[in-house]
């Protein structure tokens, strides 16, 4: 029980007016902003404004032409860019250019029904002058098949839906919008006054005076024989290797995401159908690789795929992908590409500072769709110092480690994530890297090492006897070969006392010595008999180990004693 009630009271009551003053500030900060907000609104005017909208592929492709106005008293430093949610869901890419020179484009905190972007000016807007501003975006899947579902035999129809009007942060004073929907024909579209089509457009206004964020919801339902395949994920690993190459390897996962087949698929129609490209398939695709490009290899699951084919040109390299069948709608396929690269062209050194620069995604298909890039990087063993800098915002994942051939502790694997990349994102980046010149002849070194010691265990096991149980027939090979050396001494003893006996003989006829001879002769009967009684014992012992080579020995003293 709390024995100062009257303590407790005031230090409630001082935490209520300190969270009604927080919250009075952050509403008069967020009614500030809006104020300015607005009276900036009324400084600035886009005094003409031309969006086209080119919707004839699988892409959406926006490009604003904005003449803004500044009508203030002070200079100008950004522009504010809307578009609506329902686009910004779609949004792969946006950029914006000056004079045909790129500025930044800033993500802001969206307002009701919009996405803001800033767009930052390289040069103030004064008072009073204007400028012209480009503004590029595309969207992915935003064009919606209608039906969902067709034969074999069908087209594909698919419907476009956006604003009639340019979304705005400012009121606009003349505007106009060109809705490009290509060679397929027209099937409806609606109409905001004035409204027409002309040719393969169909063209909103021109409109006068139009409010900030106006918004005319317009419907465009046409045919669109374009592929709408995605890749729906985009495995790339590089591999860097100082002895002079740079390997790549992609792991693409192929899925037609335009309108799904219905029905079961005929091989015969499908051959014998002379639509061309109205089929509501892929057959194939291109895709273009580095003109340095070698070895390069296409294979799937089964093996390789030899029906497609190369073709090498000044500034590239073009593959020309045949999947194994064609693409219907929601039919999906995996394949994977590799190549690889002289180091050359794209990593480049100062002393034991390395950069590495090479495009975080290569052009897989002609207005191609990556809902998901992993792009891996893998180092030479012993690398540090790691800075990545990128063309545009990526998520970097934690550093990995792979373990390759000669490596004692793995080689460093930089990890990079991307959501919705379409052409615009075929950007280099940059890789910094430490890596001495030393550590090059690491595994040199390590492989004569290991082969010096496999081949120094060869030699000692075959040199040493390490066998613990006995091999009788390898000691009986050992015994008989010593007692043939016995063998051999005693007769080389034997041919030494024949000649002692001849030179005595020899010298007897000449001085007439008998009794030298008696005394020569009595001695090498001594010794002949102490050699038969050996070679007596060698025979006894070889009866056991050689029967064979015993008979032999008898046979050959026979003859000596005879």
């Amino acid at each position: 029980m709390n024995k100062n009630p009257t303590r407790l009271t005031g230090v409630y009551g001082q935490f209520k007016i300190i969270l009604v003053c927080t919250l009075s500030m952050k509403v008069l900060i967020f009614t500030l902003g809006l104020l300015a907000a607005l009276a900036l609104s009324q400084d600035v005017k886009i005094t003409d404004a031309e969006r086209t909208v080119d919707i004839s592929s699988q892409l959406a492709k926006v490009n604003v032409a904005l003449t803004v106005q500044n009508n203030g008293k002070s200079a100008l430093s950004d522009v504010l860019f809307y578009i609506t949610t329902d686009e910004a869901a779609h949004l792969a890419h946006i950029a914006a250019t000056i004079k045909k020179k790129d500025v930044k484009v800033q993500p802001q905190s969206a307002v009701q029904g919009f996405a803001v972007y800033k767009v930052v000016l390289p040069k103030k807007i004064e008072a009073g002058a204007s400028e012209t501003i480009n503004v590029e975006y595309v969207l992915v899947q935003s064009l919606v098949p209608f039906p969902e579902q067709i034969t074999q035999e069908e087209t594909q129809h698919v419907v476009y839906t956006g604003n009639a009007h340019i979304s705005s942060a400012y009121p606009v004073e003349k505007e106009k919008t060109t809705v490009i929907f290509g060679s397929g024909k027209l099937q409806s579209f609606a109409t905001v006054a004035p409204s027409k089509q002309l040719g393969e457009k169909v063209v909103y206004g021109p409109y006068s005076n139009t409010a900030a964020k106006a918004i005319s919801e317009i419907r465009v339902h046409y045919e669109n024989v374009s592929p709408f395949i995605v890749a729906t994920t985009v495995e790339r690993l590089i591999e860097i290797s100082h002895w002079g190459n740079i390997a790549v390897e992609e792991k693409i996962q192929i899925v037609h995401k335009g309108a799904k087949l219905t029905g079961s698929f005929s091989r015969l129609d499908y051959q014998i159908d002379r639509r061309g490209k109205k089929q509501p398939c892929v057959k194939e695709f291109k895709t273009i690789l580095p003109a340095a490009a070698r070895d390069i290899y296409y294979r799937d699951v089964i093996g390789n795929i030899s029906s497609s084919s190369l073709k090498v040109r000044a500034e590239s390299v073009e593959v020309d992908v045949k999947p194994r069948f064609p693409l219907f709608g929601g039919w999906k396929t995996n394949y994977i590409m590799g190549y690889n690269l002289p180091s050359y062209e794209y990593l480049f050194a100062d002393g034991d500072k390395f950069v590495l620069k090479m495009r975080l995604l290569d052009h897989i298909y002609d207005g191609m769709v990556v809902e998901k890039l992993t792009t891996k990087i893998v180092l030479p063993e012993k690398a540090s110092n790691v800075k990545l800098s990128t063309p545009y915002t990526v998520n970097r994942r934690p550093d990995e480690k792979l373990a390759t051939y000669l490596d004692t502790e793995g080689r460093k694997v930089i990890v990079i994530e991307k959501n919705s990349l379409v052409d615009a994102h075929i950007q280099p980046f940059t890789l910094e890297y430490q890596w001495s010149r030393l550590y090059i002849w690491r595994e040199p070194l390590m492989a004569t090492g290991f082969f010096l010691c496999l081949f120094l265990a060869v030699i000692v096991y075959v040199r040493f006897d390490f066998e613990i149980t006995k091999d009788s027939a390898s000691e009986a090979l050992l015994g008989v070969q010593a007692k043939v050396e016995e063998v051999e001494k005693i007769v080389n003893e034997r041919i030494a006392i024949h000649k002692r006996l001849i030179e005595a003989v020899s010298t007897f006829k000449g001085d007439k010595e008998e009794e030298t001879l008696k005394n020569t002769r009595a001695k090498i009967e001594t010794e002949r008999a102490e050699l038969k009684k050996k070679m007596s014992g060698i025979v006894g012992q070889m009866k056991t180990l050689l029967p064979a080579a015993s008979e032999k020995l008898n046979e050959m003293q026979q003859v000596s004693l005879s």
